[in-house]
């Protein structure tokens, strides 16, 4: 959801961006007849619908998508829990479907090509939340992009691959300037 609030950004504020780095991200989360770089539009409603009868077992299924099972061993997925979801966070029903209706609905695939900033898109190879394809459409669309791969990353390569993630975010910047 990230990549989708920064590209909206960037489309409504384009003099106070100067460039973007989207991790994991896409224009359209849910697929379309002509845009397969997403998820299934049914698995995302069934997911909405699930959140009423267990909220909870709902969203360990969706944490689950955003690791590989390497990741999962090796504890990134605790990792993220504990580090990023703070002690008792609690979303209400209410507020997690709002989040799933925006990426149904959200598409900024037509308003790509305004954006005109240099934008760096890293992005998992083994990303289940964010197929592969979403990642290489941005990079076609995003004519000022670079577009690096983390293989074996799911869709939190700045956890999983941290020293190489920092690292490419440091080269960018720096040429950036």
């Amino acid at each position: 959801m990230g990549a989708l609030v920064a590209l909206e950004l960037a489309l409504l504020m384009p003099e106070k961006i100067k460039g973007l780095v989207l991790i994991g991200g896409t224009s359209r989360f849910t697929q379309a007849p002509d845009y397969h770089g997403g998820l299934p539009r049914v698995l995302v409603e069934r997911m909405k619908k699930s959140l009423t009868r267990n909220p909870g077992q709902t969203l360990e299924k969706f944490f689950s998508l955003m690791f590989t099972s390497q990741e999962r061993e090796e504890g990134i997925m605790e990792q993220f829990q504990k580090g990023y979801l703070s002690p008792g966070q609690n979303w209400s029903e209410k507020e997690l479907a709002a989040g799933l209706d925006f990426l149904i609905n959200q598409d900024l695939r037509e308003k790509l090509g305004k954006i005109k900033v240099p934008s760096l898109i890293i992005h998992g190879d083994r990303d289940e939340i964010c197929p592969p394809a979403a990642a290489c459409y941005l990079h076609a669309q995003l004519k000022n992009s670079q577009l690096q791969m983390l293989p074996g990353c799911g869709h939190v390569p700045f956890l999983s691959k941290a020293e190489v993630f920092n690292e490419i975010v440091r080269r960018w910047l720096d040429d950036l300037h």
